[in-house]
């Protein structure tokens, strides 16, 4: 019927067109309630129509009506064929039909795609609808770049089947009942990303965080330290959303966005649909702020200030990946933009939508005082360990440390490497955040360093890391052991080379060395005194390990760094203090007060024990003396060293310089004053020459007792005899005295060869410096040389001479020739008493001879005296004998003669 006045025309118009406008009208009507707005539409007659797959012959010819209307067809249908329209429009789409807030910089099919590819899946609300008698079906087909993911229950699209394939949405509208009012249906749409082979739709790494917190605290200034506070969100889940009321959709019920990525903001920024200041007034910066002033020693005030978006990131110098505010996409973005316009955020491409550009967030606080000294104090185990039944504290000691002192100990060389667990940390990451990483930067003094150099140290803590990160300190120009150590002189102590440097000097005084015949002894006087000026002193490792984690490093150990510790040690209140028995198997309260070692490990306690030591080895040495005595091996009688001792200091503590050096050494010296040491034979002269040797005691008086006196002293009486014996055979004995070896001979040569003056090889510690040797007056040499002039020959005030040789810091290669003279003087010092004896011997003979004859004199005189008073008188001289005073050299009374019985006899014959 409609084709049969299709043509007619009323004076308005065919049905024909009049039929168009009504379906144009109607078209326009639907697309405008339920997508936007229509801005062109062009409605035709269509010869094929085509629903779910199956393709109809439309027709307006009215010669294919029913056989009653029309010739060539076959059925009597009145319905058949359709007459059938196609309208193609041009439709505004409103933001409000995609669930977007409407706004001028939308670029709405950009933001829609993006939305898409970061996993959101948008649903669309439209309505639909029949006119009287009208069946209308609606399809919708998604774009290249989206996939329908779900309908209403109105629709007649099974999504579970179609979704492989790809999915077009459909509903029916049935207004054939003869209804006089329009059938009106809403309906919606939900659609998601379809990926591609270039771009799919963003998944995030588990293993990720999503925002990363940098902490940068600047202790360069420690009395203004500052924190730089910067946040890259690389994305905000929806649980974060939220909680801070961020919300990229105009109904948020109809939306489902698992995730904001770093792009994504950037698209909410740039096309206005989230205020920037959703972000920045619900970010906690304050609380991570009040968090770290309850990490840190005094609980310092700290107030950050007002949060910024940083546009650029590496414009700006950040660390970390670069990003921004206004990033610009270049690589694994395949979109592609006109410039100088740039892509802020990309839709294709590997990294469209992705979150490899963080968003940055940056505060800085307002300064406080901070020092790196109180960080460490602050964080040590407050351990305790004991010495000598005495608690100490750890934290006792560190806290008389000042930054001065932390400061020499690094440029002493000392460095510390450490695994620090960093779950201190987990309390500045605020608890709404998601999954966070925070990174704790600290910019060290400028009088500190890592190992390997770097003015920062990085910790590091994450959900997902282990959290155990390796840090390390060490002074940016520590002490180095590579150089000379010379003397007042200029002369070379060291080598550069050398890490321990000892200069050591010995100076051994033997004053007389006397046998005494007569008393079966030997005496011995000498002196000697030793002194070691210590410059630096090698670790034998060069690292000590504190346990598993924690490694001290030190090559070597420089004077200074020894005076300071010394110095640390003196401020402790209660120092500590060591307390040893030396009586073996006695406890300390037990222990007599002569053999208990005190001191305090103080500059002042230890320099008190340098001199105490003295003592304390002279008073063991008594004690060890008496004791041999009793000793079956050693057949002492008695033993007396009551007038030997030992004398000791150390100086060169005290408080150190600013500059860690080893130039002034420590000085240790030993002295033993000159004391006579006499050994003899307190047998009988009987048991001496049986030869049985367990007859045979020895008396020690002021002697260093050591195995050398083991042997008994007649062999070595001996081998004097036998050897005074063959020098005199050699022809030794000139008229200066005995020379050894003879002059007509060549000296005596020793080789040292290249000999090892090593004493400890763990610490490398040679032996170093000069040697001297006082000889007694009457022993002097002749001759003596070194190839490497090692040696040289002085005499002191008493004229004797001092034999020096200096062991060279490179060690020994040497060739010494000695030729040594016992002159006469020394001689007759030693055997004066033999000829003496003699002398006066022959002195008494001479003596006792005169006053025999003296005596046969006198009685002669006595008699003839006698004889003459019997005749003649007595003279004056004969009558003072007579009275007993005569001179008792010439006889008398007194030694024998009685003059009155001399003159009994006859007078002497002339």
């Amino acid at each position: 019927m409609i084709r049969t006045y299709f043509a007619y025309d009323d004076g308005s118009g065919t049905v024909g067109d009049k039929m168009l406008v009504e379906v144009e009208d109607t078209i326009n009507d639907l697309l405008s309630s339920g997508f936007g707005t229509v801005t062109a539409i062009n409605t035709q007659y269509d010869g094929i129509y085509t629903e779910a797959g199956v393709s109809e012959v439309c027709t307006t010819d009215a010669t294919q009506d029913s056989v009653y209307d029309g010739t060539g067809v076959t059925e009597n249908n009145v319905f058949e064929p359709p007459i059938c329209f196609s309208t193609i429009a041009e439709i505004e789409l409103s933001t409000s039909t995609f669930n977007l807030l409407d706004n001028a910089d939308l670029d709405l099919e950009r933001a829609y795609q993006g939305l898409l590819i970061m996993g959101s899946e948008l649903t669309t609300q439209f309505n639909v609808f029949a006119e009287p008698g009208h069946h209308s079906t609606f399809t919708i087909s998604p774009p290249d770049y989206a996939a329908v993911v779900g309908v209403d229950s109105n629709s007649s699209t099974d999504i579970d089947t179609c979704l492989l394939t790809g999915c077009v949405a459909e509903w029916a509208v049935n207004n054939l009942d003869n209804k006089s009012t329009r059938m009106d249906q809403t309906v919606s749409l939900t659609m998601g990303y379809r990926n591609t082979s270039t771009t799919s739709v963003v998944e995030l790494d588990p293993n990720d965080e999503a925002v990363s917190l940098h902490l940068k605290v600047d202790l360069f200034d420690e009395q203004a330290v500052q924190i730089d506070f910067v946040a890259g969100i690389k994305y905000l889940d929806t649980a974060t959303m939220n909680d801070w009321g961020i919300s990229l959709v105009e109904i948020s019920n109809l939306a489902t966005i698992p995730q904001i990525t770093s792009d994504g903001i950037r698209l909410a920024y740039e096309n206005g649909i989230a205020p920037l200041d959703d972000f920045t007034d619900q970010f906690p910066v304050a609380s991570i702020g009040d968090a770290f002033s309850d990490s840190i020693p005094g609980g310092p005030d700290i107030q950050m200030g007002q949060l910024s978006w940083v546009s650029d990131s590496v414009a700006d110098g950040l660390d970390g990946p670069s990003g921004g505010l206004n990033y610009s996409h270049s690589v694994g973005c395949s979109e592609t933009v006109t410039p100088p316009a740039t892509l802020s955020y990309c839709i294709q491409g590997p990294s469209a939508m992705g979150y490899d550009h963080p968003i940055y967030l940056r505060s800085t606080s307002n300064t406080f005082e901070l020092g790196l000294l109180s960080l460490i104090q602050d964080n040590l185990p407050d351990d305790d360990f004991t010495v000598d039944g005495e608690t100490f504290s750890v934290s006792d000691y560190f806290e008389v440390i000042t930054n001065d002192d932390l400061r020499r100990m690094m440029d002493a060389g000392l460095s510390l490497e450490t695994v620090l667990d960093t779950s201190f940390l987990e309390s500045m990451i605020p608890s709404d955040l998601p999954p966070s990483k925070i990174t704790l930067e600290l910019i060290l003094p400028n009088w500190i360093e890592t190992i390997s150099g770097e003015d920062r140290i990085i910790l590091e803590h994450s959900a997902s890391g282990e959290n155990r990160n390796e840090i390390s300190i060490a002074g940016p120009s520590p002490y180095t052991y590579n150089h000379p150590i010379v003397d007042e002189n200029g002369q070379t102590i060291c080598l550069q080379t050398q890490k321990t440097c000892v200069s050591t000097s010995l100076s051994i005084d033997f004053d007389t060395f006397d046998v005494n015949e007569w008393t079966k002894s030997v005496s011995v006087e000498f002196g000697l005194e030793a002194n070691a000026v210590v410059h630096r002193i090698a670790l034998p490792q060069g690292y000590y390990d504190i346990n598993e984690d924690t490694t001290v490093r030190m090559e070597v150990i420089p004077s200074d760094l020894v005076r300071l510790i010394g110095d640390i040690m003196s401020r402790i209140e209660s120092p500590m203090k060591i307390e040893r028995c030396l009586e073996r198997n006695t406890g300390f309260e037990e222990c007599p007060e002569s053999r208990r070692l005190v001191f305090e490990l103080t500059s002042d306690g230890l320099m008190e024990f340098g001199t105490d030591v003295g003592e304390i080895l002279t008073n063991e040495i008594h004690i060890a003396s008496k004791e041999l005595e009793d000793n079956d091996e050693v057949a002492f009688s008695a033993v007396d060293i009551g007038d030997f001792s030992i004398e000791t200091s150390l100086a060169g503590l005290g408080t150190p310089g600013p500059i860690v050096s080893d130039e002034v050494g420590l000085s240790v010296s030993l002295k033993i004053p000159k004391v006579r040491f006499t050994l003899a034979v307190s047998s009988p002269w009987g048991d001496l020459i049986s030869g049985d040797p367990d007859l045979i005691t020895l008396s020690l008086i002021t002697e260093d007792v050591s195995n050398a006196f083991r042997t008994p002293l007649l062999q070595p009486m001996v081998m004097i005899v036998d050897e005074m014996s063959s020098m005199m055979t050699a022809s030794l004995v000139s008229s200066e005295g005995i020379t050894f070896p003879p002059l007509e001979e060549e000296a005596l040569t020793v080789q040292t060869g290249s000999w090892d003056t090593t004493i400890h090889e763990e610490t490398e510690l040679d032996l170093t410096g000069p040697v001297s040797f006082t000889l007694p007056k009457g022993i002097v040499v002749k001759e003596a040389t070194s190839a490497q002039g090692n040696m040289v020959i002085t005499e002191d005030e008493d004229g004797r001479q001092v034999i020096t040789y200096t062991i060279p810091p490179d060690g020994l290669d040497d060739e010494v020739t000695l030729r040594l003279q016992v002159t006469w003087i020394y001689l007759l010092g030693q055997f004066w008493a033999y000829p003496a004896v003699v002398v006066i011997l022959l002195i008494l003979l001479i003596r006792r001879r005169r006053k025999k004859k003296k005596k046969k004199r006198a009685a002669r005189e006595a008699k003839n005296s006698l004889y003459k008073a019997q005749k003649m008188g007595l003279s004056e001289s004969d009558f003072a004998q007579m009275a007993g005073l005569v001179d008792r050299q010439v006889g008398g009374y007194d030694e024998g003669i009685d003059p009155f019985e001399a003159m009994q006899g006859e007078p002497p014959q002339r």
